[in-house]
């Protein structure tokens, strides 16, 4: 069985598609060829995808795992996290896919008692920006942790966690941050 698939969201592990359409021909498993990632069905299952397929590839498993994903400038080393489509700094559209480990490390944070509209979660909220070790920067919810107890510079992991999304009663997987345990600095790479 051949699947054309398009930019647009089917009920998939999910990821961004760069170019123009791809032939993806083993369903059930991700594929990652020439730069191009694509939607790859689950057959039969209803299945929750990401909430943003272009910063967060979510695996097909029974407990949603996952990885934030960038690009990198193959000409001057820039990371960015989320798409581009040329550097940032050079301006050159030689990019490359990449994956990012689980694991941060906390570089700021604000206290948020006024959240943006439509927002699902509780307020107030901590939302934290997070240094990963390639990098970039990214602005997540830090979860599970009391508001005297957050530290700079602290060691975080990506926290995948299922929200209602719509009127439809559908499940999307965000991202979000936790302190890490002593454990997982160990194991992450």
């Amino acid at each position: 069985m051949t699947i054309h698939f398009y930019n647009s969201l089917v009920s998939a592990t999910s990821t961004t598609v760069r170019s123009k359409p791809t032939i993806c021909k083993s369903i059930g498993q991700s594929i990652i060829t020439n730069s191009i990632r694509c939607y790859t069905m689950v057959t039969g299952e209803s299945m929750s995808s990401s909430i943003d397929d272009t910063r967060l590839i979510i695996s097909d498993s029974e407990e949603p795992t996952g990885s934030l994903v960038g690009v990198k400038c193959e000409d001057c080393n820039v990371v960015v996290f989320g798409p581009a489509k040329f550097c940032q700094s050079c301006t050159s559209d030689n990019l490359i896919d990449i994956t990012f480990g689980s694991l941060g490390s906390l570089y700021s944070y604000t206290e948020v008692k006024v959240p943006p509209h439509g927002w699902p979660g509780e307020v107030p909220y901590i939302l934290a920006e997070v240094e990963l070790p390639e990098g970039p920067h990214v602005l997540a919810e830090l979860i599970d942790i009391h508001h005297g107890d957050i530290q700079i510079g602290m060691a975080l992991k990506l926290a995948l966690v299922p929200v209602e999304y719509g009127t439809t009663g559908s499940t999307k997987i965000v991202y979000k941050w936790s302190p890490a345990q002593p454990s997982e600095l160990r194991t992450d790479s």
